[in-house]
Parts: structure tokens; sequence; C-alpha cells
């Protein structure tokens, strides 16, 4: 799961930029299928679920271009209802970081704060903020806390999609 959540987040960035970085993007989503169907947490058994997480999550980040446009749930079902199934473990995990990836992507499947799942995901991710206005604990890295707050906000926000449609056709056709 992690070498994927990687290609995913790598074939998006060469394609944005024009750079070919081993496979594009098509190729690495037509890899989804072979994942499916997606195992949940399984009571903490499931060692890669994190990995599993991720790679669900930026599979939609590079297919709507990180929170750009909308996508359908019939058009990537499994993933739809991955997430909207494990985002209250996250919850229950005390893991903020994850529910605000499980919000953000949820969100470009077009749920809004009236879904009850969207709102609990909301007002967990909102009781972890710190008193200086960032997620995450301070470490020797400036990574963690980085992300932390930045899955935090983009799980927060409210995004003005520039319509429904995939950044790159073929790749959600061959995932």
């Amino acid at each position: 799961y992690d070498l994927i959540s990687d290609a995913l987040i790598t074939a998006h960035a060469g394609e944005l930029s024009g750079i070919r970085m081993g496979r594009d993007l098509a190729d690495v989503t037509a890899r989804l299928a072979a994942l499916r169907p997606y195992r949940g947490p399984h009571g903490g058994s499931h060692r890669g679920y994190i990995d599993l997480v991720y790679t669900v999550t930026h599979g939609v980040y590079a297919l709507n271009n990180y929170g750009l446009y909308r996508l359908r749930p019939s058009w990537l079902p499994h993933e739809f209802a991955f997430l909207k199934k494990h985002l209250r473990q996250s919850i229950a995990d005390g893991d903020f970081e994850t529910a605000g990836e499980f919000l953000d992507t949820l969100k470009a499947f077009g749920l809004t704060e009236a879904d009850p799942v969207i709102r609990a995901g909301m007002d967990f991710v909102l009781s972890r903020q710190r008193h200086d206005g960032s997620w995450g604990e301070p470490g020797e890295d400036c990574y963690t806390p980085y992300h932390a707050t930045w899955t935090a906000i983009g799980g927060l926000m409210d995004y003005a999609f520039r319509g429904e449609r995939s950044h790159h056709a073929e790749a959600l056709r061959r995932a």
C-alpha cells in the first residue's frame, strides 16, 4: 500500500509538471483494482491499514487534482464506501490526522456537514486543535506537525469545486 500511495503522488506530480517519473497515473490507478475489496482495521490486526487509508485517499486526491473537482461516488464506489465506513474508526482511535484525510476525500464525493459522519468527523478534528491554531505535536521534524495541520484544515474546508469530473479521465476509467 505504501508503494502504491507513493506512486499515486509521484505520478500525479509528474504529470502536472510534464515530467514522467516511472509509470503514468493511469498505470498506477489501474493497480487499485487488485487491492479491492479494501480491508478494514480489524481491531488493529491489519498492520498495513494506515498505508491502505493513504492509498485510498491519495487515489481520490490524484483523480480530483487535490480538491479541484468533485467526483461521483459511483465512479469509485469501493473507495467511497471504504471512506464512509471507516471515518468513525479514526475518530475512535483518536487519529485526527487520518480523520482529516477521510473528511477531505468524502467531501470530494459531495458529502457535506449535513451528513452525520462528516459532522462527527469535523467536531472531532476541531476538538484536537492546539491553542496556537495548529494540530499535532511539535517534534524533532517539521513534517509531522505540518502534515497534521494540513490534513486537519483540508478536512474542515469547504470547497468550491470546478465541476464534477476527474483531473485525469483515463486514470479514472482504469481505476
